[in-house]
């Protein structure tokens, strides 16, 4: 008796996670045990990196968080390896010692919550930072500010959104924390620009 009760309270509990799923989402209810569900995305490639037993909004914010952060590390190394401008230099040497601060606290916050990180581009990012790299001299410096800006304001994005509607207390706390600092980076950005 106490099997068939075990069997059917997993079984409702898989259809509840069935019907509280987006319709627009492939997903998978996965029943680890008698109490906990993995919730998979199978519609993209983040099936292989959302495995968790937080909010699929919490691990989602995580992943998009941790890809975009690596894009702004990657065109602030390009930046500091290319570029000739003094501003721009700083600039992008600051950018990079805070983004490697919060790629690392993102990594502490995101494992103990089995959400895995991914360490490589997005898809369309290798593309552009070709298109950066065939610049030079200040084209060079006007893609990268233009690339840093629009990759911090979907970052800004995403915390804002994180900062409002995230269940997950410690992903939450990091978002509303990064807010301020991604701010001060508009600013700086916008001073950069005008030495460029």
């Amino acid at each position: 008796m106490n099997k068939l009760r075990l069997v059917a309270s997993a079984l409702i509990s898989t259809c509840i996670i069935a019907a509280c799923t987006p319709a627009n989402k492939d997903t998978k209810a996965v029943v680890t045990d008698s109490t906990k569900v993995k919730v998979q995305d199978t519609s993209s490639s983040k099936a292989d990196i959302i495995d968790m037993y937080a909010s699929e909004h919490d691990a989602e914010f995580a992943v998009d968080a941790a890809e975009a952060n690596l894009v702004l590390l990657t065109l602030n190394k390009t930046a500091l390896a290319k570029s000739s401008n003094a501003t721009v230099r700083t600039f992008a040497a600051t950018m990079l010692a805070v983004n490697e601060k919060a790629n690392a606290e993102l990594k502490m916050i995101a494992q103990p919550k089995n959400i895995r990180l991914s360490d490589e581009l997005p898809t369309a990012q290798p593309l552009l930072l070709q298109i950066l790299n065939s610049k030079k001299g200040s084209a060079f410096d006007k893609n990268y500010a233009t690339q840093i800006s629009k990759n911090l304001s979907k970052m800004a994005t995403m915390m804002k959104l994180q900062a409002i509607h995230g269940m997950d207390n410690d992903l939450t706390a990091f978002a509303k924390k990064t807010i301020p600092v991604l701010e001060k980076q508009f600013k700086d950005i916008n001073r950069m620009k005008k030495g460029i």
